[in-house]
């Protein structure tokens, strides 16, 4: 999948057969079972691992719950103490192992299905969107009187178009120069602030061992997902800069 991304994206800036690519998406396409299968098949070890070490943990607090119990007797404390100690190490990894197997192929399946038709609702909504508003456009201006707008003459058009390469030529480096450079600081710093008020949040909350556990598996997600996502905001930052550079003087020159 990683290297059908890469090369759809050195598609998009140099061109390639129709074909090919067509063929790299198909590819791509018929790995996404695998990949839901290989997630869910990590995911799963993963949860029954972490249920097998809760299991310890949960027969110890059914038990000393039992216990407690008012209006139970000792004898059925004993008894259901014996149950629980002689059945929970069986029962309870079997129960994990089905109810977690259940759940990681469900989640599987809607991976699978999300990730194949997903994009291809999305980029029809899109379409439907962008076809209809144009012709909605289009309707509009038509109906207006047609006299005549003001328009720009050639050699404004030229003078803009002047202005607009000169500010991409002397401009855009020094603003991509300045992106660059204060980028990793702009990570750094927005990391740092954005992890230490979720930890300071998760400090206060006072959520128990195991709330505070779930809130510490979330913070790592949201870490993991937050920090590249801030990356590819930086660099999309720069080249809004650069076509800013290049837009903004010809307009204003217009």
């Amino acid at each position: 999948l990683l290297s059908t991304s890469s090369f759809l994206l050195n598609a998009a800036f140099r061109p390639a057969p129709l074909s090919t690519i067509i063929s790299t998406v198909v590819e791509a396409a018929k790995a996404v079972p695998a990949a839901a299968c290989n997630l869910a098949s990590f995911g799963f070890t993963i949860s029954l691992g972490l249920a097998m070490l809760c299991v310890p943990l949960v027969i110890s607090t059914c038990v000393w719950t039992v216990w407690t119990l008012a209006a139970v007797g000792p004898a059925r404390k004993t008894l259901s103490t014996i149950l629980m100690c002689g059945l929970g190490p069986i029962v309870l990894p079997l129960l994990s192992s089905i109810v977690l197997g259940i759940a990681w192929v469900a989640f599987s399946v809607l991976a699978a299905a999300a990730a194949t038709l997903l994009p291809c609702v999305v980029l029809i909504s899109a379409l439907y969107w962008g076809l209809v508003s144009a012709a909605e456009f289009r309707t509009r201006e038509r109906r207006k009187p047609q006299d005549g707008a003001q328009d720009i003459t050639f050699t404004e058009m030229l003078l803009a178009i002047f202005a607009a390469a000169t500010s991409l030529a002397v401009t855009g480096p020094v603003v991509l120069l300045l992106t660059l450079v204060k980028s990793p600081l702009v990570l750094l710093g927005a990391t740092v602030s954005a992890s230490s008020q979720a930890l300071g949040a998760i400090w206060k909350s006072r959520a128990g061992p195991f709330g505070s556990l779930l809130l510490l598996v979330l913070f790592a997600l949201g870490f993991s997902v937050g920090v590249p996502c801030l990356a590819i905001a930086i660099a999309l930052s720069a080249l809004v800069k650069l076509v800013g550079c290049a837009l903004w003087p010809g307009y204003v020159a217009c």
